[in-house]
């Protein structure tokens, strides 16, 4: 597909004015991908027809809001991102429940787990208690896809698979039914988080909102007036949760950052009134707090890279995330932990960008190589990990797992001979490795492991 530069800036643009969306920062080809993907949703005949009709013409608000879904993940499961439950259930519904009826707003609520998890927890934990959910989404198809309550087994991952037979029933070979009890409690609408004003009345006087993995689509501008009125939904002393990342949109002021052994998350504060006692307190401590502050400062960027490198290796991913956002000086080092942060979040396409960061500094990076190729890989893109790993071979022709994943690549095209050649490759570089020695960057796997599925493919 081929836009003019024109053209494309001219779509940007008006994707950012009229929805809030930033994809300045997005890949080029990511952006194409999905533009295409949007204008297959709305029966054009090609990406480009779809632009000009965008550019030239008013649309209605429900067919603006299925374009742009495109451009958003709606990757989701049940009990998604546990500690934010554990921090739930364990720190904040035991001082809540006593005070009364409890309002939740999942905010980017997409096909429904999310809200729905939350209805599962109040009733597992706190059946007596009134409670209403209130979930939101740009995309009309995901809201109504979580108005029917039916998932498969892909929705059920680590703990929500517990809840399946209690709250499910089979309706299908892979399709399960919420039980209406629990579908009751929650309320689904459209709402578009950019809107200057919302509309629904019932987003106010809140205990708790949900807006995950959402913000990070949005310019800082818009992002931070998202998290203001966020803020203005919440009751004093209401809880916000977002992701780690998301975390550098709160304007200072608006909110208390809470951390557990399970997280963190964010408390809403008076802002009025906290600002005069922080000016009190740096008048009177005067000097002394530059001199504090550049110790800190120095301690911190010594440590806060092997916190995070210790989180990761927990795959405590969110808190790796979350510190290692922090460091205001970036490296190489700290995009290689990033992007492969953002890829175990399921955030792709943000990983991609963080590789970009990664050949800005260094276009010929083995590892920046090996992510991307990854990445693109489990977005289909198989031209274009097909090409990372190439270069990889090239910088480094005894990489095993990138001649490996070209022999992967050339079986998925259905191209036989090139996938045996690969595979050839692969198991010639195996043959001078100890049996028993774990292959570089596999996460655990043995020789003698890769070459018995290597010789699977081949026979």
């Amino acid at each position: 597909m081929q836009l003019s530069d024109e053209k494309y800036n001219s779509f940007i643009n008006k994707v950012k004015k009229s929805f809030g969306l930033d994809l300045s920062k997005v890949e080029k080809r990511a952006v194409l991908k999905n533009l295409k993907q949007g204008s297959n949703d709305l029966k054009f005949q090609t990406a480009e027809e779809c632009v000009n009709d965008f550019l030239n013409t008013d649309w209605t608000s429900q067919k603006a809001n299925q374009f742009v879904s495109a451009f958003t993940i709606n990757e989701t499961y049940f009990f998604r991102h546990k500690e934010n439950f554990e921090n739930l259930e364990k720190e904040i519904l035991p001082q809540l429940v006593q005070k009364g009826n409890l309002n939740i707003w999942s905010a980017a609520a997409s096909s429904g787990e999310e809200a729905y998890s939350l209805a599962i927890l109040l009733n597992e934990k706190y059946p007596y208690v009134k409670s209403k959910i209130y979930a939101t989404d740009i995309d009309p198809e995901v809201i109504a896809k979580a108005k029917k309550g039916e998932y498969t087994t892909w929705s059920f991952r680590e703990d929500a698979i517990k809840y399946r037979a209690k709250y499910f029933a089979q309706v299908a070979e892979n399709s399960y039914k919420l039980n209406c009890d629990i579908m009751a409690k929650v309320d689904f609408s459209l709402l578009n988080l950019n809107d200057k004003l919302y509309r629904n009345p019932n987003l106010k006087e809140l205990d708790i909102i949900f807006c995950r993995n959402v913000l990070i689509y949005f310019s800082l501008e818009d992002a931070r007036a998202i998290i203001k009125r966020l803020h203005k939904a919440l009751k004093l002393g209401g809880y916000l949760f977002v992701s780690a990342p998301e975390g550098g949109f709160i304007p200072k002021g608006y909110f208390e950052t809470i951390y557990t052994k399970n997280g963190f998350y964010y408390k809403k504060i008076n802002k009025k009134a906290i600002e005069p006692k922080k000016v009190i307190e740096e008048v009177r401590l005067n000097k002394t707090i530059p001199v504090l502050k550049k110790k800190k400062e120095i301690v911190q960027k010594i440590d806060l890279y092997d916190k995070a490198m210790k989180l990761f290796d927990k795959r405590e991913y969110d808190n790796s995330l979350g510190i290692i956002s922090k460091k205001v000086q970036k490296n190489k080092k700290d995009y290689i932990l990033m992007t492969k942060l953002y890829a175990n979040l399921g955030l792709l396409e943000k990983g991609l960008e963080f590789c970009e960061k990664i050949f800005h500094l260094d276009k010929l990076n083995i590892v920046g190589h090996s992510l991307y190729g990854n990445i693109c890989y489990e977005l289909g893109r198989l031209d274009d990990a097909k090409k990372s790993f190439e270069t990889v071979v090239f910088l480094d022709y005894k990489n095993i797992l990138a001649n490996f994943k070209l022999g992967n690549i050339a079986n998925e095209q259905n191209k036989k001979q090139q996938a045996i050649h690969h595979f050839k490759n692969t198991k010639n570089l195996l043959s001078k490795e100890p049996s028993d020695k774990e292959i570089k960057d596999s996460e655990g796997m043995t020789v003698a492991v890769l070459n018995k599925i290597i010789n699977g493919f081949i026979n």
